[in-house]
C-alpha cells in the first residue's frame, strides 16, 4: 500500500513511512509485540491490525496510519485459526487522532495467485483509507 502511495506526486507533503513486517519477528522489534502475543498468534485479525497501526501511529507520531494482514497465498500457515480458509483473507485497521478507528475483514474472491491477491488487498486497504478520510470531511 505504501509503495501505491508513493506513486502520487507530492506525497512527501504528508506521507511519513510504511513498514512491511512481514515476519512475527519484525512486529516484535519493530511493532510494540510481546512474545505472549507471538505466543498465542493465529493468524490475522482485526484486533491485530488495530494494535499494529495504533502502535506506528504513535511511533511516526502521524496523524492517520493504515495497517493490513492477510493470507496471499498460494497456502495458508497450519497455526491460523480455522475460518481463516485459504488465501484472500486480510483484515485492515484505519487508526487515528482522537482514537478514532475504523476496521474491517475482507475476502477476495479466489482463485487468484499471489501477486493478484496482494494487489487486491492493497485496493481495498486503500479504499478504507479513502472512504475513512472523506468521512472526517
Amino acid at each position: 500500500m505504501g509503495a501505491a502511495i508513493l506513486t502520487v506526486p507530492g506525497t512527501s507533503k504528508c506521507f511519513k513511512g510504511s513498514m512491511a513486517a512481514y515476519s512475527l519477528e519484525s512486529r516484535i522489534a519493530f511493532l510494540g509485540w510481546t512474545r505472549d502475543i507471538l505466543n498465542g498468534y493465529k493468524g490475522p485479525d482485526e484486533q491485530i491490525v488495530i494494535g499494529l497501526a495504533s502502535h506506528l501511529r504513535k511511533t511516526l507520531s502521524s496523524t492517520w496510519c493504515l495497517s493490513e494482514s492477510g493470507v496471499c497465498g498460494p497456502s495458508r500457515p497450519e497455526v491460523y485459526r480455522p475460518e481463516i480458509e485459504g488465501p484472500g483473507y486480510c483484515a485492515f485497521a484505519v487508526v487515528g487522532e482522537g482514537n478514532k478507528v475504523v476496521s474491517k475483514e475482507v475476502r477476495i474472491p479466489q482463485p487468484k495467485n499471489r501477486e493478484e491477491n496482494m494487489v487486491a488487498m492493497a485496493e481495498e486497504g486503500l479504499k478504507l483509507l479513502l472512504d475513512t478520510l472523506k468521512a472526517q470531511e
